[in-house]
């Protein structure tokens, strides 16, 4: 075993720790050693705090130190006693403090022990860049830091690597032999500005930083927990890729993550933004409590902006006041606040081809309307005729009566009854069910009985139902009635009538398949369905892409009246029905009622069929106040039910039938009424405490000035004020490491202070304003820092560099660290030459061993239907398709995250199941067979230039004679051994350390 010997007084002195040595800074030196030592007991958490002492506030703080005496301060005669009792930190709490930071205590207190507040809490201010020659900024700090500790900056690399680091940097993919070519053979001084340009331009520049980002984001195809079924996010994953592309300024980049809804005029790419706060994982166990799971879902959103917005841990404040940062317990939940008056919806995405389809079918349809007026001479008095006519089959209806039954259902889902008298479906959803309702009737005659399908944010596109199209069909409608609860004897029903109707159909198998080869002879149609007694037939709320998503009405008369006995209460039983959902609830094969009422009516109904809720709605308002939308509805309505129209209404129907499916993409909207919000006692859900409105923590900044105080938007602004002191900080930083592997403060995720200390904090800040002062620019920073010196150097360790500073913290040579894995996947997928480019798009699903996804390797059975097209399959890596509970094992093996929490700095751990999986992982293999092929295609006699250009496709560098030597001899050994020699060649390329590095 090797022992390597490290300079450890060079080290402590690459810190910004001072022992001795210049002036003591309170925030760099002596904060630090209190919030590791003594905050933990005498800091901001009021609960755990000793003896009501603090250290991390000034007023109490110098009670214990006399400013020039250090022998007279309290703070030195309790760290250097003698005295376990008087010790501290205690001995059974803490080790005592070292010499050095003793001695950096009283040279403090001998100084004039001047107080200050933790850096990552003072807006940055931009300093000057330090004098010397002309150089870029970057490198002025940089080279101020190196010259202090006697080092340099080391040569640039070579033209062929610094374009290779450059493209994995800048867009995720090894530079193509034609650009390496051009680059090298470009002598010009400007040849590698313009490389940065052609990259910073390339459509691979927003997936490579998309994919960066989509880590923070919790980005996932699945809901997670125990079903983790399937839920279509990668419109999101669309939108950062534009966002990036487009360079669009960082600060309405957080915006409109956080409340792209309550933007003016808001868009659907503005909805499609707050996807990032909807990335939290959604539990759909059978007994769960949604409202639990709700707030777990806002508890992990606070976490994710803290740690990829503020840079700082904000879950430490969920069940007590920081211990070590100013955020009490009280101002986390007035952030809490700003998170919770959303409901979480689920918004129809189409791409910009579907919306071009969908503007030329309506357009098309308001042609037809427009030859309806021109044929139908007498339209408007035949249109007025309706109308009225609809008005009075709304004014002949029995009195509704509306019934909130007490049992609420049996079959795992849980209904939550609402201050109307409706019923909102949460929770499991199983692919068939059978829910019973059982309550007492408020009258005392029935005749005829009302199922009201409504709408609801909470639902797909609002509803009705809880498919993932947000229908629902319902297989049969039966009642039960009787004076004992537990005798209850069924109720003949005449054929149901709807104000939705359509003829008999097969059901769609390819989305609602049984499990199986078994037939499947059900189907879908009228109303009637849904009352004939037969379970394979059912009525469904589907209309098409595009008319499903409306309230519907189901009116069903008794064939003979209910009459309560005089002194007893009479208990319905309402049974619902819902068998026509596939085999596999994990796959959202499900089409349940989403919010939906019951009302008993006294009288028959008598009406053919009931009026649509929309249309009543409309009518129910003076005719010359209807906006010309509800006019239009109205006129739509009589074209498709009114007599003689028929010949129009299947033009429209025709057009309608072309309308492409949508994507559900996850959104929040914001509620009108303000839903509560209270402290939880301990972070403990079932024990709330006072209400809490929303506000920020007050060792920040303060709100914008004339914006609502409550609004998420304000709160969105607050995030990206100029005067935030950690926004920029961390966004920059977070970039820092991307580029060098490690942050300028290494802690990215927590810039308080238990953070690691900034190797180069005046660096740190002048980056964080000029990011600001360009206006937020991002692809200005990343030019700014791949244009340096420091950026372009040589990476290989050089004179005593590996002793004095093995991790490369003050930057004397270039990075050079293994890509992350998505990165690793793609080089593989570019060198072989498969690797397909297309841009954005719904997610792919490469090879992966079926059994992962069956149990009892998964908790339950998930659908993984192969790509064999070349173009889904050899997708780059961001794009495959990810289970939470079921991550792609190739990826998890190169240490990508699984999406249950934000994750802002992945580890980076070298183990032989990664050499495995480049060998032997399918997806691997295939890209071996590929690159083989490029080497054989030239023969054996051209078998040295072969080798060396399939070498400079793996790795951007031409190999020396010796590497082609070792590659020729193992081509040789293949082949009398009876391998494959040119698949051996391939795979050892494609497995090199350098392959899959950026040097």
């Amino acid at each position: 075993m090797k022992f390597v010997s490290f300079n450890l007084g060079f080290l402590i002195s690459a810190f910004p720790v001072i022992m001795n040595a210049g002036t003591i800074d309170f925030a760099r030196d002596v904060q630090p050693i209190l919030s590791d030592n003594c905050y933990a007991c005498h800091g901001p958490d009021e609960e755990e705090r000793a003896a009501d002492f603090r250290l991390d506030a000034e007023v109490d703080a110098k009670a214990v130190f006399t400013p020039g005496a250090p022998d007279k301060s309290e703070l030195i005669a309790r760290i250097t006693t003698s005295d376990p009792d008087d010790l501290m930190p205690p001995p059974e709490k803490k080790d005592r403090l070292s010499t050095e930071q003793v001695k950096i205590l009283k040279q403090w207190i001998e100084e004039g022990a001047e107080w200050g507040k933790h850096w990552a809490f003072e807006a940055p201010k931009k300093p000057r860049i330090p004098e010397g020659k002309e150089v870029q900024p970057v490198d002025a700090f940089v080279e101020k830091k190196l010259s202090e500790e006697g080092l340099a900056f080391s040569p640039a690399a070579s033209k062929a690597k610094q374009l290779r680091r450059l493209a994995l940097d800048l867009t995720g993919l090894p530079p193509t032999i034609e650009e390496l070519d051009a680059f090298l053979n470009d002598d010009s001084q400007e040849a590698y500005e313009k490389a940065v340009d052609r990259f910073l331009d390339s459509p691979h520049y927003g997936e490579r930083w998309a994919r960066w980002w989509m880590d923070a984001a919790r980005y996932a195809d699945s809901n997670g927990y125990e079903k983790d079924s399937v839920r279509h996010v990668w419109p999101y994953r669309d939108w950062l890729i534009s966002s990036f592309n487009d360079n669009l300024p960082y600060n309405q980049f957080i915006v409109k993550q956080m409340a792209g809804d309550l933007l003016e005029n808001a868009s659907l790419s503005d909805h499609v933004a707050t996807g990032f706060l909807r990335n939290s994982m959604v539990n759909e166990e059978g007994a769960i409590k949604a409202e639990q799971f709700r707030i777990e879902g806002i508890f992990d959103r606070v976490d994710a902006l803290g740690k990829s917005v503020l840079g700082l841990t904000m879950q430490c404040a969920q069940c007590h006041t920081h211990k070590y940062d100013p955020i009490t317990q009280k101002e986390y939940y007035g952030m809490f606040a700003y998170l919770n008056n959303s409901y979480e919806a689920t918004v129809p995405y189409y791409t910009p081809e579907e919306r071009k389809k969908i503007e030329s079918i309506r357009e098309n349809i308001s042609h037809v309307r427009a030859e309806v007026r021109k044929s139908e001479t007498d339209w408007k008095a035949d249109l007025q005729n309706w109308i009225e006519t609809q008005r009075a089959a709304i004014a002949n209806q029995p009195d509704w009566t509306t019934v909130t039954p007490k049992h609420l259902g049996d079959g795992g889902q849980k209904f939550y009854p609402q201050p109307d008298g409706s019923i909102i479906t949460k929770g499991y959803s199983p692919a068939q069910s059978t829910e019973r309702f059982l309550g007492e009737s408020p009258v005392e005659k029935i005749s005829s009985l009302r199922l009201e399908l409504l709408m609801d944010p909470y639902l797909t596109y609002g509803g009705p139902g809880r498919s993932i199209s947000g229908t629902v069909a319902i297989s049969e409608i039966k009642l039960s009635a009787g004076t004992d609860p537990d005798k209850l004897t069924n109720v003949a029903l005449e054929p149901a009538t709807c104000d939705f109707e359509q003829p008999a159909r097969p059901i769609d198998t390819t989305r609602y398949p049984l499990k199986g080869d078994k037939p499947d002879d059900r189907t879908e149609g009228p109303a009637a369905f849904a009352t004939d007694g037969n379970v394979k037939t059912a009525w469904s709320s589907d209309a098409g892409w595009g008319q499903s998503n409306q309230p519907r009405v189901l009116v069903i008369n008794l064939k003979e009246p209910l009459l309560a006995e005089k002194g007893k209460p009479l208990y319905l039983q309402f049974e619902v029905q819902c068998r026509h959902g596939g085999w596999n609830s994990n796959d959202n094969q499900h089409r349940n009622m989403g919010r939906f009422r019951f009302s008993l009516g006294g009288g028959r109904f008598e009406n053919e069929a009931p009026v649509s809720p929309l249309i009543s709605a409309i009518l129910a308002k003076e005719q010359d106040k209807w906006t010309e939308e509800e006019k239009t509805r109205v006129f739509d309505e009589w074209v498709s039910k009114g007599e003689g129209l028929s010949r129009w209404s299947e033009v429209i129907e025709k057009e309608w039938a072309q309308h492409p499916a949508p994507t559900p993409q996850l959104t929040l909207l914001e509620r009108s009424d303000r839903r509560e919000t209270r402290l939880f006692d301990r972070g403990e859900q079932t024990h709330p405490k006072e209400a809490v409105e929303p506000h920020v923590p007050a060792a920040f900044h303060p709100l914008p000035e004339g914006e609502n105080p409550t609004s998420r938007l304000t709160f969105a602004h607050w995030l990206v004020d100029r005067d935030s002191p950690t926004t920029a900080r961390t966004y920059v930083n977070r970039t820092w490491m991307a580029f060098f592997g490690r942050g300028i403060v290494e802690s990215v995720e927590d810039l308080g202070h238990q953070a690691t200390p900034p190797t180069h904090p005046d660096l740190l800040d002048w980056l964080a304003v000029e990011f600001m002062d360009s206006g937020w620019d991002i692809k200005a920073l990343h030019r700014l820092i791949v244009t340096s010196q420091t950026y372009r150097q040589d990476s290989r360790v050089r004179d005593s560099l590996g002793e004095i500073d093995p991790t490369n913290r003050l930057l004397a040579r270039g990075p050079r660290f293994r890509p992350d894995a998505e990165l690793v996947r793609d080089i593989q997928l570019a060198a072989s030459g498969l690797l397909d480019r297309t841009v954005g798009g719904d997610s792919v699903r490469p090879p992966i061993p079926r059994f992962l996804f069956d149990p009892p390797a998964s908790y339950g059975y998930k659908e993984w239907d192969e790509d064999e097209d070349p173009e889904r399959r050899y997708r780059r890596a961001m794009y495959t398709f990810r289970f939470r509970t079921v991550p792609p094992p190739f990826l998890s093996a190169f240490d990508a995250p699984s999406g249950e929490i934000s994750c802002v700095r992945r580890p980076r751990s070298t183990t032989p199941l990664q050499a495995l999986a480049l060998l032997n992982e399918p997806l691997s293999v295939e890209a071996a067979k590929a690159l083989a092929e490029t080497i054989r295609e030239g023969g054996e006699e051209e078998l040295k230039d072969s080798i060396s250009q399939a070498f400079r496709q793996c790795t951007s560098r031409e190999p020396v004679e010796s590497e082609v030597a070792i590659l020729i001899k193992l081509f040789d050994s293949e082949k009398t051994n009876g391998g494959d020699p040119w698949l051996a060649v391939a795979r050892t390329l494609l497995n090199l350390d350098e392959t899959i590095t950026k040097s």
